[in-house]
């Protein structure tokens, strides 16, 4: 059974006192995720432009993240 590959995006913006951010998709989507959906990382210590994938769900306003991690720093 292959496993199909999660979605893959970068951190377009990042909301430190609001404990969210927004990922970038390749297919030019805009996904709200919050610190909490966060796997491998430190919310502090995300940045600009880090690859991430993540699973995509339908939320209250909207497409989200959940299960973030980070590919590359």
């Amino acid at each position: 059974k292959a496993h199909e590959e999660m979605p893959q995006g970068t951190i377009s913006e990042l909301y430190p006192y609001e404990d969210y951010g927004r990922i970038l998709t390749g297919a030019g989507d805009d996904i709200y995720f919050h610190r909490n959906s966060l796997i491998n990382a430190d919310f502090g210590d995300l940045v600009l432009g880090a690859e991430v994938r993540f699973v995509e769900e339908q939320g209250n306003d909207g497409p989200q993240a959940t299960s973030v991690r980070v590919v590359k720093p």
